[in-house]
C-alpha cells in the first residue's frame, strides 16, 4: 500500500496505464453515398430510427469519435459501433430495418 495525498493505493501513480481512447477511422463515402444519407436525414418523411442511423454514419464520415457520436446523438456507444459495422458491410442498405418475426403490427 502506497500513501498519495492521504489516500491509500495499491500501486504507485507510475504503474497504472493510462486509458486512453481508441481512434476509430472515418468511415470512407462516396460522393453518392454522403447525398444519400443526408438526403435521408433531412427528409420528413423518413423513420426517426432510419434518420439516426444516417446521422452516425455521417458523423463517423468526418471522424467523430464513436464516444462523442453517441453523447450527441443520446445513445450508447455499442449502438454507434453497430451502425458503423453494418455501413461498412452492407453500404446504405445496411440502415434499414432487418425484417422482424411475427405478424406485422396494425395501425389504426
Amino acid at each position: 500500500m502506497f500513501r498519495h495525498r492521504n489516500r491509500l493505493h495499491n500501486v504507485r501513480c507510475s504503474d497504472t496505464v493510462s486509458a486512453v481512447p481508441r481512434r476509430v477511422p472515418p468511415l470512407p463515402l462516396s460522393d453518392q453515398e454522403r447525398v444519400e444519407l443526408v438526403a435521408l436525414r433531412r427528409a420528413r418523411t423518413t423513420e426517426r430510427g432510419l434518420a439516426e442511423r444516417a446521422e452516425i454514419v455521417l458523423a463517423a464520415a468526418t471522424g467523430e469519435s464513436n464516444a462523442d457520436i453517441a453523447r450527441r446523438l443520446g445513445c450508447s456507444q455499442p449502438t454507434v459501433t453497430l451502425w458503423r459495422r453494418r455501413f461498412q458491410q452492407a453500404g446504405p442498405a445496411g440502415l434499414q430495418d432487418a425484417p422482424r418475426p411475427g405478424r406485422p403490427a396494425r395501425y389504426g
